[in-house]
């Protein structure tokens, strides 16, 4: 069973999933860019990174509170489940 924190985590990395996609489908950008592997790495990266970035914003303050050793641990699952 998961705990809220857990919870919580993976509806953040539901919600920021894809987050700033291009808006077209993977066949399209496969015919567009032969690196589409590279690429698609870098993109669940980005998308982690913003999501943290909302998070972190100082007017959101989705995170304010937590513990550096919570942070982490939280960033860290959200970043894989990402």
């Amino acid at each position: 069973r998961l705990d809220s924190w857990e919870r919580f985590g993976l509806l953040s990395a539901a919600l920021c999933h894809d987050m700033d996609h291009p808006g077209v489908s993977e066949q399209f950008l496969s015919k567009a860019d032969k690196n589409l592997i590279v690429r698609d790495a870098l993109s669940e990266k980005h998308y982690a990174l913003r999501a943290f970035g909302v998070m972190a914003d100082r007017d959101i303050r989705i995170l304010d509170g937590v513990t550096s050793t919570q942070y982490y641990q939280f960033r860290s699952s959200v970043s894989k489940i990402i």
